[in-house]
């Protein structure tokens, strides 16, 4: 790795669409489907996975920073944070441009809900509490949009990812931007600045 940076976005996003590309198998067609909800949440959490990764690649740090960065948006609580957000601003009615990017469409939403209340996803030990179990739900149901719209919508899951993901230092519109679970007792004392 140079000193100089990680790389683009641009540069991640070329080397993904020519590993695609090298691929001689077709995608399989997955529908929203209850039979495919788990193959979309299991390409969902890869997906989402390297959005939030390669989001946070800039500007360059130490690799325990890049783990302590991508922990709050790809854990199932964060994930149904994210989940909780899309809805309700799916519900208002604002129109500036990082919110319209937020509205999701009806069919969005019905694949979200649908998803989040059906009972047959298998859970893990760990979420044995109804609110742990909840939140797991919830972060399938957006880890099975993710994969919805990577098959069908690739511009879209761009545009949503960069609304739900904060902005990064350096960038447009760039401001120290909470996590899903961040309290804003602990955004102050991550950046004093904001405290004065």
């Amino acid at each position: 790795m140079d000193k100089q940076g990680v790389g683009t976005n641009a540069a991640a996003q070329l080397s993904i669409q020519a590993a695609a590309a090298s691929n001689s198998k077709p995608i399989k067609a997955v529908s929203s489907t209850a039979d495919d909800t788990l193959a979309l949440a299991f390409l969902g959490d890869a997906i989402w996975s390297l959005c939030v990764r390669r989001h946070f690649l800039n500007p360059p740090k130490h690799h325990s920073l890049y783990q302590s960065a991508v922990r709050p948006y790809v854990t199932a609580e964060g994930q149904a944070a994210l989940f909780e957000q899309l809805l309700s601003s799916s519900s208002s009615s604002s129109s500036s441009s990082s919110s319209s990017a937020l509205q999701l469409t009806a069919a969005e939403a019905a694949l979200l809900r649908r998803i989040a209340a059906w009972q047959a996803v298998k859970l893990r030990k760990r979420f044995d509490s109804p609110a742990a179990a909840e939140a797991y739900r919830k972060a399938t149901a957006l880890e099975a949009l993710v994969g919805h719209l990577h098959l069908s919508d690739p511009r879209r899951l761009e545009l949503l990812v960069g609304a739900l993901l904060p902005p990064q230092p350096g960038t447009p519109g760039s401001s120290s931007a909470a996590s899903p679970q961040q309290t804003v007792e602990e955004q102050e004392a991550a950046d004093p600045a904001t405290s004065e």
